[in-house]
């Protein structure tokens, strides 16, 4: 995948997870979304996205809450923002 293509999945995973979040009033960056993704090994935010479990989306609201100082984001709001992403890419 090339660097155009991975920053389209960022921008689109940071978009859905906005979308999914803005009934809560938060609103992220780009690169406040990207730290959240557990991508680690995986060589790119869209094999991340396609790898996660549902122990890693529980992680990831875990993570989200903790960076952006709430306690309001649940793993279903994560769930949909990696769903719609994911449906981009299909």
């Amino acid at each position: 995948m090339g660097e155009t293509r991975e920053q389209d999945v960022l921008n689109t995973w940071t978009d859905e997870l906005n979308a999914a979040l803005h009934p809560l009033g938060i609103l992220v960056s780009g690169v406040d979304a990207a730290g959240i993704l557990p991508v680690g090994a995986v060589t790119s935010p869209l094999e991340a996205l396609r790898a996660l479990t549902d122990a890693d989306i529980i992680s990831i609201a875990e993570t989200a809450n903790k960076e952006f100082a709430t306690r309001q984001i649940s793993a279903e709001d994560i769930r949909v923002a990696v769903a719609r992403t994911r449906r981009h890419y299909a």
